[in-house]
């Protein structure tokens, strides 16, 4: 397993859980929704640098490039690289 974010988190925030059985008698549980603060940010449990809470594994750079992939243009960079790992490269 890894975790593979922009952000360390406490990881207590997803809504609702969505279980998806796999061959091989394995599970796949994901939330199905963010938990979103008054101002529509995520909320996230870490310090003012991104640190604490739950660190990933692979932490994303959120740099100018991924800023305008992921707000911008649309893309879940975050499930890109999920699908990477997984796929093995």
């Amino acid at each position: 397993m890894q975790v593979i974010g922009f952000a360390a988190t406490q990881g207590s925030f997803g809504i609702d859980e969505k279980v998806v059985l796999l061959p091989a008698g394995l599970a796949f549980a994901f939330p199905q929704a963010q938990s979103l603060d008054g101002r529509g940010r995520m909320e996230i449990d870490s310090d003012a640098s991104g640190r604490g809470g739950v660190e990933p594994d692979v932490r994303l750079p959120f740099d100018e490039a991924a800023f305008r992939a992921q707000v911008l243009s649309g893309r879940d960079l975050v499930l890109e690289a999920g699908l990477r790992f997984v796929r093995g490269r």
